[in-house]
């Protein structure tokens, strides 16, 4: 009897199964099943990876803020391996940002077509690429803001050394856009301080909000067909309705649905999963003549929220008593005038304006050792970061790193 150990490379073509037999023995023979490795994967994002200090995957790729990562095979949850995700919070606490979360219907955005096979196909949506940040933003909040707020979502500054990681796992040409890099120090806030007349978590986004229609079920349901914000209902549409005067249908968001009864085709509105709102969530709207871009938060019913108009736009945030309530309560302070605080920004002044920031700016003159020299007026606070490492920090809109993450 011949004893020993047989090694078989599986080739790459290979199909799902392969048979073997063995020539002196006609009992033992069997079957290899070939899985692909992503197929054949599993990971546990939300016990592995989410919450922990650090990670590095069975592939190799080691996590730091600002990766774009996707996962293959079997996650759990399941929602994880769909769309891509940005990392942050490495170090601390690992946080996954949803790709999808961070679109940006806003006005001061960009709007392009990018045709097939031309430059920056491979880097921004596929034929009209709309609401993608392509000017640089100075003045920003992090990426893992729970309350999915326009300076959060518009955040798109990485690291010198991401790009250069994203370029060796993707065997990609290291040829970053020095007209991209930072030329002013970024002012990014810190996640979780709280926007005046704002919410504090985000829900889904929705198509749009009708604060218009006072009977939903008599006007739109049934009808063939209904415009909202000076948008025609489509199927799938999310709609959040506001002023019906029914309260069993007003602050609750319904998806668009056709059915087919006769020869018409004809709309018929359905509850959401997440159709019921919650105090101090907030939902972009990402449709409509009027509300395209906005932000509403829910207190006491839905309100609109504080809106970024524009690049280098400083958040307003709130503030509190050592008590805990809001200074702009007018319950608690009739008086109050308050409107918000930057707590933080570029001082502004008069005179030339800056060609980065796209307003003057206001210096102070400082002696040193002789010489005259005129700096930026510029205090750092511990709920910000100010990254002055200006050469290492750039602002893309291309895919900075899209990694394969298998375990």
């Amino acid at each position: 009897m011949t004893k020993g150990a047989i090694e078989f490379t599986v080739p790459y073509n290979a199909p799902t199964k392969l048979y073997y037999i063995n020539s002196n023995d006609i009992d033992m023979s069997g079957e290899f099943r070939i899985y692909d490795i992503e197929e054949n994967t599993y990971l546990n994002v939300r016990d592995e990876i989410v919450g922990a200090k650090t990670y590095s995957s069975a592939n190799g790729v080691k996590f730091t803020n600002g990766l774009k990562v996707f996962f293959r095979g079997q996650t759990t949850p399941e929602y994880f391996a769909e769309g891509n995700y940005y990392v942050d919070g490495v170090g601390t606490s690992i946080q996954l940002i949803a790709e999808d979360d961070l679109i940006l219907p806003q006005a001061y955005t960009a709007t392009e077509i990018i045709e097939y096979d031309t430059d920056k196909f491979d880097r921004l949506p596929y034929s009209t690429a709309t609401g993608y940040p392509a000017l640089k933003d100075y003045v920003t909040i992090n990426r893992a803001s729970a309350d999915g707020n326009a300076w959060a979502r518009s955040n798109r500054w990485f690291h010198k050394s991401v790009i250069e990681q994203s370029a060796i796992f993707n065997n990609f040409t290291n040829d970053v856009d020095e007209t991209t890099k930072a030329s002013r120090p970024i002012i990014e806030f810190e996640p979780g301080l709280h926007l005046y007349h704002y919410g504090t978590e985000f829900k889904k986004d929705i198509d749009l909000i009708d604060t218009f229609t006072t009977d939903v079920f008599s006007t739109i349901e049934g009808s063939k067909g209904y415009n909202i914000d000076g948008v025609d209902l489509v199927e799938g549409m999310r709609v959040l309705f506001t002023a019906d005067t029914d309260i069993r249908v007003t602050g609750k968001i319904y998806e668009v649905k056709f059915v087919r009864i006769v020869n018409d085709n004809l709309i018929s509105l359905i509850e959401t999963n997440d159709t019921l709102p919650l105090e101090n969530e907030n939902v972009l709207v990402k449709q409509g003549t009027k509300n395209k871009g906005k932000v509403y938060f829910y207190r006491d019913g839905w309100k609109e929220a504080q809106e970024k108009t524009k690049i280098n736009q400083p958040p307003m945030f709130a503030l509190y008593s050592p008590s805990g309530d809001a200074f702009s309560d007018m319950e608690i302070y009739n008086s109050s005038t308050f409107t918000g605080t930057k707590l933080f920004s570029y001082k502004q002044g008069t005179g030339t304006v800056d060609s980065e920031l796209g307003f003057p700016l206001s210096y102070r003159n400082i002696d040193n050792t002789g010489v005259h020299l005129q700096v930026m007026h510029l205090v750092i606070w511990k709920f910000i970061t100010v990254l002055l490492l200006l050469e290492q920090n750039y602002f893309l809109i291309n895919r900075v790193l899209e990694l394969l993450i298998v375990n």
